[in-house]
């Protein structure tokens, strides 16, 4: 089994919008359904500007293609509207430029009914053709981002004006969530890629102010004024600066220079609540060790599955909740968490920190003097706070841990080389199942299988309701019980808030869910 370090879609999913995004706002986006509030303006108008400050440690501004990767959340629900709203951990649809949809019984075809009236601001409908458009030019581009998500569409059809169908060669409980992260821009747009990447053409409530911005730096977005739900979005200018740097995200909230940020860590939380702001937190991803060797191909240790439960016994969980994530995390042991199908509640204590059970099952499994284990690291990556007390637990069991350091590109390297028996990795709640259990997924690439594992993940995608539990039960079961995965952390994703300004009123990886405090 392969664990991947992040690229590609899976990027943004867990890093690129924790990681700087900073709102500002005199007044902020109040989040609402679609069906109400739909006066400009909202319920309550303000003629005070809105500022969004987004900063994603990048050192250049948004590539507006759609195949290109999302840039931010904010920064793409900014400009382009989806099909479909997705929340981030629990993955429900809310209708959005979609007004319902429908699976056929084999869960093989998609049927989406679309809103009347939504045009893009090049004065194009927003219609079932140009939603097969979008999709298609996608499908049909290797290099695009989102390719990967649609490997199983064999056919995307406008039945009429607001109809798409959507035909797949399997079930994919994860493809509702895939369409909700698309950006569907103008038809006539993407027949310039290069224009396009600079200049956007979306039906989404803001459209960017060519003139005012600068790239790479600053980004204006002004009211669109044919948005067919403006008390969605009742503020007129929206500004979004690149601050790329922790500090100058957390001093731009101190001074009151912006009203909302994201990628508060668990080092600042306290600070940033000590100065007198709020702190949201959100579940969101866990960090732990990939146990690669798992078939025994490298002639590893990890190949014994005493060895990986002695890992897992090895990690004290608690003092880490306590000492590097300052509290900031779900503490849990599993790759899923609260809520989700493959939970399983009745297992939250295992695997609970006893070395000397651990130094046990090594010495059951042959290796009472311990050996020597290279992993893989570079600087700057999630690993980096834990490695330290990492290597102490499992010192304390035998195991010497040898941190490889190089560069991101070096870690895919010795990823892509199948040469390392552990991997670290950080991962999703939501996307947790497609990227390392599905034979396609991004942390899967090595595409390993199991034909009890296929027939389940099978069972779940296209059984009732009952069966698809059930499943996914006996799938989580198995996880745990094989270890492929010690979770070391699921740190929170945080958000700092002026309390007088700004509330959190729903997921905070989009604009909406950010409100007037009053």
């Amino acid at each position: 089994m392969h664990a991947q370090p992040p690229s590609r879609s899976a990027l943004h999913r867990f890093l690129a919008v924790p990681a700087a995004a900073v709102i500002v706002a005199a007044g902020l986006l109040a989040g609402c359904s679609p069906d109400t509030d739909p006066g400009p303006g909202g319920t309550d108008p303000t003629s005070e500007p809105l500022t969004l400050v987004i900063g994603s440690g990048a050192t250049s501004g948004p590539n507006w293609d759609p195949a290109s990767k999302i840039p931010d959340s904010f920064l793409t629900y900014a400009i382009y509207d989806p099909l479909l709203y997705i929340d981030f951990l629990t993955q429900e649809a809310t209708p959005w430029v979609a007004e319902s949809y429908e699976w056929d019984e084999a869960r093989t075809t998609l049927t989406l009914h679309l809103r009347e009236g939504v045009r893009f601001t090049d004065g194009a409908p927003y219609d079932a053709q140009a939603v097969v458009t979008n999709i298609e030019y996608v499908r049909h581009n290797p290099a695009a981002d989102r390719y990967s998500d649609l490997v199983d569409v064999t056919n995307v059809a406008a039945v009429d004006a607001q109809t798409v169908q959507i035909t797949m060669t399997s079930p994919d409980p994860q493809f509702i969530a895939y369409l909700g992260m698309y950006r569907i821009a103008s038809p006539a747009a993407l027949q310039d890629p290069d224009t396009l990447s600079q200049n956007p053409v979306g039906s989404g409530p803001y459209i960017l102010d060519m003139a005012q911005t600068v790239a790479d730096s600053e980004y204006v977005f002004v009211r669109n004024p044919d948005y067919w739900n403006p008390g969605a979005f009742p503020y007129d200018i929206a500004k979004v600066l690149l601050i790329p740097d922790n500090t100058a995200r957390i001093n731009a909230l101190k001074s009151g220079q912006v009203d909302y940020i994201a990628g508060v860590t668990a080092a600042t939380a306290a600070d940033v609540q000590a100065s007198g702001f709020g702190v949201y937190n959100q579940r969101s991803l866990w960090f732990g060790l990939a146990m690669d060797d798992v078939d025994g191909d490298l002639g590893s240790p990890i190949a014994d599955r005493r060895v990986r439960q002695a890992i897992a016994y090895a990690i004290d969980r608690e003092t880490i909740f306590d000492t590097i994530d300052h509290g900031l995390s779900a503490g849990g042991n599993q790759i899923w968490t609260d809520g989700q199908p493959f939970y399983r509640p009745d297992r939250a204590n295992e695997y609970a920190y006893d070395p000397n059970k651990a130094r046990a099952l090594m010495a059951e499994a042959g290796y009472a003097d311990g050996f020597e284990l290279t992993i893989p690291t570079f600087a700057g990556w999630m690993s980096e706070p834990y490695q330290p007390i990492i290597g102490q637990y499992l010192s304390d069991i035998g195991i010497t841990i040898n941190w490889q350091m190089g560069t991101y590109p070096d870690l895919v390297v010795a990823w892509e080389s199948d040469t390392y028996p552990v991997f670290t990795i950080v991962e999703s709640f939501p996307t947790t199942t497609a990227q390392v259990l599905y034979p396609r997924g991004i942390h899967n690439v090595e595409r390993w299988t199991s034909p009890e594992i296929n027939s389940l993940l099978d069972s779940y995608s296209s059984g009732a309701d009952a069966a698809a539990a059930q499943a996914a039960a006996e799938i989580g079961d198995i996880v745990m019980d094989e270890v492929w995965f010690i979770v070391i952390s699921q740190p929170y994703q945080s958000f700092g808030y002026d309390l007088n300004k700004v509330q959190v009123v729903g997921d905070p990886m989009y604009v909406r869910a950010v409100a007037p405090a009053n």
